[in-house]
């Protein structure tokens, strides 16, 4: 190839200035692809072709075809330099994939620290995004920059496997990539949306985001299916993507079934968990053997009632005795006092024995409450291992899908 474009260039009595000026790249390069030290991208063959009157085949094959009858050798070698070329545009485009998928995790963290270490959440959405947005458009453009490879690439190339298997690898990187935008960004909308209304510098709690982390996983599958659609469709058009399309229905067949999966799992799940926290809530009872005891245990319990409303009209300090028992740090009892502003302010110290009462049966002289304390320990406890279950179950899901959508594109 370097000597026909050495006899080109001549023949045309152009220097090897000259030719770098119109094809904007230095004169060492021409140089290079001369001498057989280097080769032309595949996208620059066409305008070398354009440049000195040939065909991009001819270009390739380093000869005239109306000159030479070219043997089996000659198309070998020619095979291989297309292949080469290939091989080296789509090294260079995996190196910038890896560089849009830094670039979104670098995303990812600047949302989390900006937002939680200087509680600007807009501000790290703001940032986050437009990191997203860049990585997304750097790689769409090289995307389209390489198709014409692939495109260029067919007609001089037998080894269709070798292509679909580079193509593959592209499909891939670029689904990771992409995929991961749209992951960071569904993860963004809890910063924006859920906020304190009255409190600027204001950022959703930590254990409410990993919280709704399922129920953002269907809102990015959701998306994602959307514009996996559109995609399909421009794919559809380019010859190189058919056979990955053909792959990819049986792909969809088998995404489809594990979100299938998903959502049956999901959905048994919380219907266990709003089981077994209604059940938790059953009424203690409290038995009484004399009309005495029972009758001194009512007449305490009214009186408490009494005071307490008197308490609430008054706008006295209400203080949960356990509690303020409990209080051991010096700033919170500190606190405590600064609420009392003056010697005529009221302190109504609340007993959890009467505030947890719900029942009173008069006739079987019974008392129902409910341990509060207790029943919100387990009840934090069920939550736990639900919450832990919901993040559990997608991503076990997850590996699953990978592992036997990496089966199918073998």
């Amino acid at each position: 190839m370097g000597t026909f474009i050495a006899a080109l260039r001549k023949s045309k009595g152009m220097t090897q200035q000259e030719m770098a000026d119109h094809l904007n790249v230095s004169n060492r390069t021409i140089s290079k692809w001369e001498c057989g030290e280097g080769y032309p991208e595949i996208t620059m063959v066409p305008v070398i072709a354009d440049l000195f009157d040939v065909t991009s085949d001819e270009i390739l094959r380093g000869s005239r075809q109306t000159q030479v009858e070219h043997s089996e050798k000659q198309s070998k070698q020619s095979e291989k330099q297309v292949l080469y070329l290939l091989d080296k545009s789509v090294l260079s485009f995996k190196n910038k994939a890896y560089l849009s998928i830094l670039v979104n995790l670098i995303g990812f963290i600047m949302l989390i620290t900006i937002s939680y270490g200087f509680y600007a959440p807009i501000i790290a959405v703001g940032i986050t995004w437009l990191l997203l947005a860049s990585s997304i458009v750097f790689l769409i453009v090289h995307v389209n920059q390489l198709i014409p490879s692939f495109e260029n690439t067919l007609p001089y190339v037998d080894k269709i496997n070798h292509l679909n298997k580079q193509a593959l690898g592209i499909y891939r990187l670029t689904h990771i990539s992409l995929s991961l935008s749209l992951w960071i960004m569904v993860l963004s909308l809890p910063f924006v949306f859920i906020r304190s209304q009255e409190i600027r510098a204001s950022v959703v709690a930590f254990d409410v985001f990993l919280s709704l982390i399922p129920f953002l996983l269907i809102v990015f599958f959701i998306l994602k299916g959307i514009i996996k659609y559109f995609v399909d469709q421009k794919l559809a058009q380019q010859t190189v993507w058919t056979s990955l399309l053909i792959l990819d229905k049986r792909h969809s067949s088998l995404f489809k079934r594990f979100v299938l999966v998903g959502v049956v799992l999901m959905i048994l799940m919380f219907i266990t968990q709003v089981f077994i926290s209604q059940n938790l809530s059953n009424l203690d009872t409290i038995s009484f053997d004399t009309t005495e005891a029972f009758d001194n245990y009512l007449e305490s319990y009214e009186q408490y009632e009494q005071a307490l409303q008197i308490a609430i009209e008054q706008d006295a300090l209400l203080v949960d005795i356990h509690r303020y028992d409990e209080l051991h740090h010096r700033d919170q009892l500190v606190h405590i006092k600064q609420n009392i502003a003056s010697d005529e302010t009221t302190v109504f110290y609340r007993i959890r024995e009467f505030d947890q009462v719900v029942l009173i049966d008069r006739e079987n002289k019974i008392v129902k409450y409910i341990d509060y304390p207790l029943y919100s320990r387990r009840l934090n406890l069920v939550n736990r291992v639900f919450l832990t279950s919901y993040h559990i179950i997608p991503l076990l899901l997850m590996g699953f899908y990978y592992y036997f959508k990496r089966q199918l594109y073998r």
